[in-house]
């Protein structure tokens, strides 16, 4: 025969024993929603601009490697993907998971 437990002193629908805030999850988690949207907002721009200057550091780089370089031939053996040799034989490959668009102006 199994004895019954009897009541508990913390834990139950609202709250947790070693917690002093005592609403339910869902009170909670919509307290604290617009406050975590805020951090990942801005954790998110963050990681943007990092990004965005390490793409404008990239092609400065490019532009310094290859201003004084002359296009010999181009070409694509797929849609994805662009070579240019230059007249002095140094290749530039470019690989992108899409189809890779050009506009000529």
């Amino acid at each position: 025969m199994s004895i019954t437990k009897g009541p508990t002193e913390g834990g139950g629908k609202r709250g947790h024993s070693n917690t002093e805030r005592w609403g339910t999850h869902q009170e909670i988690k919509a307290a604290t929603k617009p406050l975590r949207r805020l951090e990942e907002k801005s954790t998110i721009r963050e990681a943007m601009n990092e990004t965005d200057e390490q793409l404008e550091g990239e092609a400065e780089q490019l532009t310094k490697l290859l201003a004084s370089k002359r296009v010999k031939v181009i070409w694509r053996h797929r849609s994805s993907e662009l070579g240019i040799e230059f007249t002095d034989g140094t290749r530039l490959f470019v690989n992108a998971t899409a189809a890779l668009e050009f506009s000529v102006e």
